[in-house]
C-alpha cells in the first residue's frame, strides 16, 4: 500500500471516530438526566411507574426514519403498516397489530427521568431490545431504536 492510500485511510478513520464521538456527545446531551444530582432507587421505580403509566393506551405508527436505507421492499412495507398498524401498551405487554403482522411481547420501563425513559422488548426468543424514549410537548412518542430496526420513529396516541 502506498503512503498517499494509507494516510487517506486513516484520516477517513479519524473522521469517521470524530464523527462519531460528536453524535455521541449529542445524544448524551438529548438523553441526559432532567434531575439533579442522583437518585434513590425507590425515585427511580416510581419515576418508571409514572412514565409507564401514559405509555399505556394505544398508538399509530406516526413517522420513522432509519439510519440506513431499508431498500424499496421495506420502504413500501413500512409505507404501508404506518397507516393501519395500532400498537398498544397494556399491563407489561407491547401488542402490534395490522394485517399480517401481528405481534405480543414482554417490555419494561427503565431509567425514566421526566420525559424520557428506556423502552425494553423481549422479542419471541426473550432478547431484549432497547430503545430510548422520549414523550414529546404535542403527545407523540419519539423512539429512538436499536437493531434491527435502527432509527428514529414516532408513535401517535390514537384517538
Amino acid at each position: 500500500m502506498n503512503q498517499r492510500t494509507s494516510g487517506g485511510t486513516q484520516s477517513r478513520a479519524r473522521s469517521l471516530g470524530l464523527v462519531a464521538l460528536s453524535v455521541a456527545a449529542l445524544f448524551t446531551a438529548a438523553c441526559g438526566s432532567a434531575s439533579e444530582g442522583p437518585r434513590t432507587a425507590d425515585e427511580v421505580a416510581m419515576a418508571n411507574r409514572s412514565a409507564d403509566v401514559r405509555l399505556q393506551g394505544s398508538w399509530r405508527i406516526g413517522s420513522f426514519t432509519p439510519d440506513e436505507p431499508l431498500g424499496p421492499t421495506l420502504d413500501a412495507m413500512l409505507a404501508y403498516h404506518r397507516g393501519v398498524m395500532v400498537v398498544y401498551f397494556a399491563n407489561g405487554r407491547i401488542h402490534a397489530d395490522s394485517p399480517g403482522i401481528t405481534f405480543d411481547r414482554r417490555y419494561e420501563v427503565r431509567n425514566a427521568d421526566g420525559e424520557r425513559f428506556q423502552l425494553l422488548a423481549y422479542d419471541d426468543t426473550g432478547t431484549p431490545q432497547l430503545s430510548y424514549c422520549s414523550f414529546e410537548a404535542d403527545g407523540s412518542l419519539r423512539i429512538w431504536m436499536t437493531a434491527p430496526w435502527k432509527g428514529v420513529g414516532t408513535l401517535v396516541r390514537r384517538t
